[in-house]
């Protein structure tokens, strides 16, 4: 017994489907010389065909592809191999190559025929401008100076003493003015020196000397430092540099031939009093008393201390 193979089938686009021993058939209800409608066939007339024989059209002789390499017939359908940067089933659609932006380092992408383009920000390189360009290898740094590669540029690490764009020149230690008090200064490559004036010291002569160091001060006096020197300070009955002097006018006693001394109320001036027969500032001098002798005219006046006698005549 046949059997009816269409039951487990059903046929596409309009056709009919007739039963054959041990197989079926998809026919067309008008004509049979071609089993599908229109320009289908196919076991189930599922295929794109076309023709009075239902042969396959070859869609690539119409120049379906765009911006392609070539086209490929397929069985009722075909095939476009895009150029680089198009896309889509005929190739007519361009490739949004720069979204996103495969571009690096703030490059600027735009697409050409056959895919993108990066323009590069200064200082990089590369298809997308991933390279930094390295400008150390024809930096002008000088005097043994390292060069520091920066993006577009580069930075030269000066030794030491020398300073510049270029590290080209020597630092003047001297130019602030670093000594003080007067103080010399001397430029050196990489320092520079300050020769100090009497009574001070330091790197910059900024000390000044204690010159009290190792000085005493007698008989109770404070010692003053200044510049270069040191002053004592003497107490009321002290003087001299280091108070070794007495200041009582009258020690030791400045007063000739048995005269008194006497001190004023500053204790740094005298008089002195002195015995009959003696005067001057120090009581040095004999008073001739016989300037103004009583003796008679034969007599000889002879000068004593505070007085005078009358000689006779030999």
């Amino acid at each position: 017994q046949n059997t009816d193979d269409c039951q487990r089938v059903a046929c596409q686009n309009g056709t009919t489907c007739v039963d054959g021993a041990s197989n079926y058939t998809c026919v067309d209800g008008t004509r049979n010389t071609c089993l599908c409608l229109g320009n289908f066939n196919g076991t189930n007339c599922e295929n794109d065909l076309a023709g009075s024989s239902c042969n396959d059209t070859d869609e690539c002789m119409l120049n379906v592809c765009r911006n392609s390499v070539n086209c490929t017939n397929l069985q009722g359908s075909y095939f476009c191999h895009c150029l680089p940067g198009f896309t889509g089933k005929n190739c007519s659609s361009a490739l949004h190559d720069c979204e996103p932006n495969p571009c690096q380092n703030n490059a600027t992408c735009s697409v050409n025929g056959t895919g993108y383009n990066c323009s590069c920000s200064a200082g990089y390189s590369g298809t997308h401008c991933e390279t930094n360009i390295d400008e150390c290898k024809s930096h002008q740094c000088r005097n043994g100076a390292a060069c520091t590669d920066r993006v577009n540029g580069y930075n030269c690490v000066c030794q030491p003493g020398w300073t510049g764009l270029y590290c080209e020149q020597v630092i003047n230690g001297c130019e602030s003015n670093p000594c003080l008090n007067f103080a010399r200064c001397q430029n050196h490559l990489d320092s520079y020196n300050c020769t100090c004036l009497p009574g001070f010291q330091g790197s910059n002569c900024e000390s000044n000397i204690n010159d009290c160091l190792g000085v005493e001060c007698y008989h109770g006096g404070n010692c003053l430092d200044s510049v270069s020197d040191y002053h004592c300070n003497c107490t009321s009955e002290w003087t001299g540099r280091n108070c070794n002097e007495t200041s009582n006018a009258c020690i030791p006693n400045p007063c000739l031939n048995g005269a008194s001394c006497d001190l004023d109320s500053a204790r740094r001036n005298y008089t002195c009093a002195c015995p009959p027969g003696f005067t001057g500032l120090n009581c040095q001098e004999d008073i001739n008393e016989c300037v103004n002798h009583t003796c008679l005219p034969y007599q000889e006046c002879q000068d004593g201390i505070g007085n005078y006698t009358c000689g006779c005549p030999r």
